[in-house]
């Protein structure tokens, strides 16, 4: 499945007053009324054990940040991914009012809570209620292919109608 080209998103929340988080390449857009995004999360193995550390704390969370990363938040996306103590070191980001961690300067940034969540596999299938979403910066999205985070190449972009 490494050859599926996604995008990349941080979960984060905030938990006893420190902000708590992960890097996902698995997130859906699933239903503009209500507006309902879905992702899956490893909900770790001894393979994976920090995905095992984070996800349970952020699933009993009240509201969760979903911000999907741009080009520039390539850096941010590496610390993500690291110890679950080390993550913010050196990421910049802001928690609103209702406990969603939100990493600055993503293209999109969406508070959400948990709908519903259910076991498939190695996986947590969650499905989010998008309470709120705001727009970031207009850039191009950060992606995950072949276990390597990319970015687009604009010379060789084109149209789904085949024009440039």
């Amino acid at each position: 499945m490494h050859r599926f080209a996604t995008g990349v998103a941080a979960v984060c929340g905030l938990a006893d007053g420190q902000p708590r988080g992960m890097v996902i390449s698995r997130f859906a857009y699933v239903s503009s009324a209500p507006p309902i995004a879905a992702i899956c999360i490893h909900a770790g193995s001894p393979s994976f054990p920090e995905g095992s550390m984070t996800w349970p704390v952020l699933r009993e969370l009240p509201t969760l940040g979903v911000s999907i990363l741009g080009e520039q938040n390539l850096d941010a996306a590496r610390s993500l991914y690291r110890r679950p103590e080390e993550r913010f070191s050196g990421v910049s980001w802001r928690a609103d009012e209702s406990g969603a961690v939100l990493i600055c300067g993503s293209i999109l940034n969406l508070q959400c809570r948990i709908r519903s969540s259910v076991r498939i596999g190695s996986h947590d299938l969650v499905l989010l209620d998008i309470v709120e979403a705001q727009e970031g910066l207009d850039s191009a999205p950060l992606l995950f292919h072949g276990d390597l985070y990319r970015v687009l190449d604009p010379v060789r972009q084109h149209s789904i109608t085949g024009g440039e």
